[in-house]
């Protein structure tokens, strides 16, 4: 797995070098005053500084807004350091590897937690005498659980081996679905929605469709998933036998492929910004949108769509399932201050905690009580589908592989998408490489 990954981060300190992307110095986060009241931490050590690696982006708004309220009750301080995606993605991991325990606290995306955990790298939390809160949504538990709870395990792994925390979900990220409710009703399912698409959508009078997010890698994956599962299909069966090529996969990329022609111009490279863009400025009927952007529907200052908007899960076709994308605290074995970090991931991951980052930050939660709060409901009341979309989500396969899987399936993804090759050949020649990715990692006997 080791050997694999090396390939892996070579190819993004490429990307990263073509970017010119320079990472932050780390920086204390300064002691502002809190703007409500949080759950005590565990004990009161002071004089401990630990390494919290993060990324700089509005997912870590939330956690930002409490930060200051755990320092001032403990004594503590977090040296907060924030990095792009792909440059945190690369130092975490090569980190990890050396074991060099230059961070106490990751924040990590989901699909990352394969390679954390099942290569040994992480902590587990029945160490800190930690039992799972049952106030966490299932699935975003499941997600920080290693071996998973179901689904196909990892060569060696033990199919009766009992899973452990190895990490905690901080931000309860979890594809939505947005349509324009002053121009179609919500789709009963996803035939009823390509129906209302076509009908509805009027390129030349500027009303599009449905927003593609088709920027090749990532994005396009992460867009196609939600109708692919949806569909039945799926990239693995449990057996780890690609199945992304079969029948139901390549009816999901064909209705999928059929809407282009009603999508803005361009959205065969969108990625989520676009996307968002699209539904805000009222040009778009219906999109998978992250709750990242919910809360700009309301604020007059980015959107033209205030109460035209509305949120739910995406439709169901043979079952109803969207793409789970939850960011998880975890602690490396190799930290130099695991104690003090536990005390700071569990604050962070508090129902207190949680109802402060969503009402400052409109960071999605992890928790049931937050996500039920009738107050917060309110101004977030996208809240009652956030929480039916987060347990009813599907995750990405569980594997180190991922990240190649996602690439190949992406590359095959967009040439389908752009007509180079028709989804079945799209789709067959990602299987084939897909197959031989995994026939190397050894998944087959």
């Amino acid at each position: 797995m080791r050997k694999v990954y090396l390939t892996f981060s070579l190819l993004v300190l490429a990307s990263m070098l073509l970017g010119a992307c320079a990472a932050p110095a780390a920086a204390p986060v300064p002691a502002a005053q809190p703007a409500a009241p949080t759950a005590a931490p565990a004990a009161k050590t002071g004089g401990k500084t630990i390494v919290f690696a993060a990324l700089q982006g509005i997912e870590l708004d939330g956690i930002k807004a409490v930060i200051p309220t755990w320092q001032q009750q403990t004594g503590n301080k977090v040296e907060l350091v924030e990095l792009p995606y792909a440059n945190l993605q690369e130092k975490v991991f090569n980190d990890l590897q050396a074991g060099a325990g230059s961070y106490d606290v990751i924040f990590a995306d989901d699909p990352w937690f394969p390679f954390m955990a099942g290569n040994g790298y992480l902590t587990p939390f029945s160490k800190f005498g930690y039992t799972a809160d049952p106030d966490f949504v299932q699935r975003s538990l499941d997600v920080c659980t290693w071996p998973p709870p179901f689904g196909p395990r990892t060569p060696g792994t033990a199919k009766d081996a009992k899973g452990e925390l190895y990490a905690l979900p901080e931000l309860g990220n979890v594809q939505m679905f947005w349509y324009r409710k002053d121009l179609m009703s919500e789709p009963k399912d996803i035939p009823d929605l390509i129906a209302q698409t076509k009908a509805k959508a009027d390129p030349a009078k500027g009303v599009y469709g449905y927003v593609h997010r088709g920027a090749r890698g990532n994005p396009v994956v992460t867009n196609f998933n939600a109708w692919n599962w949806s569909y039945g299909g799926d990239i693995f069966d449990d057996n780890w036998k690609v199945i992304v090529n079969g029948p139901k996969s390549v009816q999901a990329l064909t209705d999928y492929i059929s809407l282009l022609p009603l999508a803005p111009p361009g959205a065969a490279n969108f990625n989520a910004d676009e996307v968002g863009a699209a539904m805000l400025n009222g040009s778009s009927l219906n999109a998978i949108v992250w709750p990242a952007f919910n809360s700009q529907i309301d604020d007059a200052t980015k959107s033209k769509v205030s109460g035209k908007i509305a949120i739910t899960q995406f439709p169901k076709g043979e079952k109803q399932t969207s793409q789970i994308g939850n960011w998880v605290m975890a602690i490396p074995k190799a930290a130099k201050n695991p104690d003090v970090a536990f005390d700071f991931v569990k604050f962070a991951t508090s129902a207190d905690s949680q109802r402060i980052a969503a009402d400052k930050a409109g960071a999605p939660p992890t928790r049931k009580s937050v996500l039920q709060d009738t107050n917060l409901q309110k101004k977030n009341w996208w809240f009652p589908a956030e929480e039916k979309a987060l347990g009813a989500a599907t995750w990405r396969p569980r594997t180190p592989e991922w990240n190649k899987v996602e690439d190949i399936l992406g590359t095959y993804l967009s040439k389908a998408i752009t007509k180079e090759m028709t989804p079945q050949a799209a789709l067959d020649q990602a299987a084939k490489e897909i197959t031989q990715v995994m026939t190397a990692a050894g998944y087959y006997k």
